[in-house]
């Protein structure tokens, strides 16, 4: 009896423990913890899992943290497995990234969660769970305080390219250049780089293509990418000049605020082929330019006057094929060919235009 007293006392406190583990943990949290910087990558972990099985969770439902932005970096969670008060437990971590635009406190509201759970032996089944909310605090670093779009990385690149390199001794109004800038940064996504800003420039046309951007991951260290590519057309000849850029980013390993320039230019534009045709003959003629309107007026004019010139141009050829001297051709043509039945009549139809007073025309008379 004693020993069964024993046993009974020295067990009830694991089965006890045992039967207060959850059949499913969710965890949330931030890395890094503390000291983080407007501009810096924070890590958001979701952790679930289940007892004496696997979970995971199908999507991670969208959500907004006022004054960050939050970008999903990775589609493929990681796989865990824990020993939690003496129990298995296993499942997955899923991470995204929050970059904070400004200073303060920031909060990741709880998230509600649709988690597929398989127990050996049981099947699969999918229960709804929610993550817990978390907070963290963001500051802004020194000397960068109301940097818009701020970077805070360990390392940054920025680096243009301009073409097309051949044509610009000779670009001409209705030429075309393109500019390329290339930023790449340690721990940022290519999604949270800020967007290249060229401005409006006199005289020149701005189309900006789609951005690219790319993110890659090397045994979890994330390198972000992103290329912009600005195409500008000139409109007017003169001098272009095309201003700096300036790439502004915190660099957390040296503590300072950096700056990436890349350099504008300034390029002299000549006037496209037809200004210069114009711009001569006007240096010719004095400034008179009174044929190039009639030459570019001619064909409105044609088309405005195309009926009523076509059926005085029929009139005109009528006319002229029914007057005395055509008549009087087409006898010379026949006598000097020896046709004497068409001869006699083109002559008495020539006679005819030539006869006037009553009567008809006779060769007789």
């Amino acid at each position: 009896m004693r020993v069964a007293f024993l046993l009974a006392a020295l067990l009830l406190p694991a089965l006890t423990a045992r039967a207060g583990t959850p059949e499913v943990v969710l965890r949330t949290s931030v890395a890094p913890e503390a000291d983080l910087v407007v501009g810096q990558r924070v890590v958001l972990r979701v952790d679930v899992l289940a007892k004496d099985g696997w979970a995971q969770v199908r999507d991670l439902p969208p959500f907004e943290v006022p004054g960050a932005t939050v970008l999903r970096t990775s589609s493929q969670g990681i796989r865990l497995n824990e020993t939690i008060d003496g129990d298995a437990y296993s499942g997955q971590r899923y991470e995204l990234s929050l970059y904070p635009r400004r200073d303060g406190d920031f909060t990741v509201p709880a998230l509600p969660l649709h988690v597929s759970i398989r127990r050996w032996g049981a099947g699969e089944s999918e229960e709804e769970h929610a993550a817990p909310s978390v907070s963290f605090r963001a500051s802004w670093p020194p000397g960068a305080q109301g940097v818009r779009d701020l970077v805070a990385t360990t390392r940054l690149t920025a680096k243009q390219a301009w073409g097309p390199e051949s044509g610009e001794a000779g670009l001409r109004v209705g030429d075309a250049i393109r500019r390329t800038v290339i930023v790449e940064a340690d721990d940022v996504s290519g999604m949270a780089f800020p967007p290249l800003d060229t401005g409006a420039i006199p005289g020149v046309g701005v189309y900006p293509a789609s951005p690219e951007v790319d993110d890659r991951t090397n045994r979890g260290a994330l390198t972000g990418t992103r290329s912009d590519t600005v195409t500008f057309v000139f409109e007017r000849a003169g001098a272009v000049t095309f201003p700096d850029v300036a790439v502004v980013w915190y660099d957390l390993a040296k503590k300072e605020v950096r700056r990436e320039v890349l350099p504008g230019r300034t390029l002299s534009i000549a006037p496209g082929p037809a200004a210069a045709v114009v711009a001569a003959e006007e240096e010719e003629t004095g400034g008179s330019r009174w044929w190039l309107l009639v030459l570019l007026a001619m064909p409105g004019l044609i088309l405005a006057f195309r009926r009523p010139f076509l059926g005085s141009l029929a009139a005109w050829r009528e006319a002229r094929r029914e007057s005395e001297p055509a008549y009087f051709r087409r006898f010379v043509r026949a006598a000097r060919a020896g046709e004497a039945p068409a001869a006699g009549r083109t002559l008495l139809a020539w006679l005819d235009r030539t006869h006037e007073g009553p009567g008809v025309a006779r060769l007789d008379a």
